[in-house]
């Protein structure tokens, strides 16, 4: 039956709050809910984990056979053992180097830190007249009205010297007269002839020769 025109029999879900707070209005909004996974969803996932792990274990596997040789020695141990036998060579090899450089470093400060030598060869002392000395320097000739022969007056001539081979003497300004040793004296003629005579004597040796004179003068 109706009352007014109003169904009694309509659902009480729809009615809402109207716009003046009152019922009438549309239905009330639901809360949106999370989805949520299926168990094919899990099982599907699970198989394709395991599919992976068995294609790594198969290719770990071909990688082990494809490493092991038909006489079935390892290559893994023989690629280990060339790696050994490499690290072992490079350390030689920079062993070698580093003590190349350091006898290299070694030599080079050695070479800056000694300084050179030269060899000096002192010089010989040249030859010394250390005295030489006349008996007389004065002469009195005789008288020209002599009638008896008179010996020439003589004088005698001695001298020292060091680092002396030999003497020369020389008189008045002639050649070598005689030579004689390093330390001598000698007896000379003197002419008598109112002039004055030389006598120099020569020490020679090493170096340079060292000479000395004396004069005697003669008187009429």
């Amino acid at each position: 039956m109706s009352n007014g025109g109003n169904d009694e029999t309509r659902p009480m879900d729809d009615v809402g709050p109207g716009p003046n707070g009152s019922g009438n209005g549309g239905p009330p909004p639901t809360e949106p809910t999370e989805p949520t996974e299926s168990p094919e969803t899990n099982r599907r996932f699970r198989m394709i984990i395991a599919g992976l792990a068995v294609v790594v274990l198969l290719l770990i596997g071909a990688l082990i056979l494809a490493l092991t040789d038909d006489d079935g020695g390892n290559k893994i141990n023989a690629a280990a053992t060339t790696l050994s036998s490499t690290s072992t060579s490079q350390a030689t090899t920079t062993t070698v180097h580093a003590a190349s450089t350091t006898a290299a470093t070694t030599a080079a400060t050695t070479a800056a830190t000694t300084a050179p030598t030269t060899a000096t060869t002192a010089k010989p002392a040249g030859p010394i007249i250390t005295s030489y000395t006349s008996s007389t320097t004065s002469i009195a000739c005789p008288a020209p009205d002599v009638s008896t022969t008179v010996a020439p007056p003589t004088a005698t001539l001695s001298w020292t010297t060091q680092n002396t081979t030999s003497v020369d003497l020389s008189i008045d300004g002639g050649g070598v007269f005689n030579t004689y040793p390093a330390n001598a004296n000698t007896q000379v003629n003197v002419p008598c002839d109112g002039n004055t005579h030389t006598y120099k004597i020569t020490a020679k040796g090493n170096g340079n020769p060292a000479t000395q004179t004396i004069s005697i003068q003669t008187h009429k």
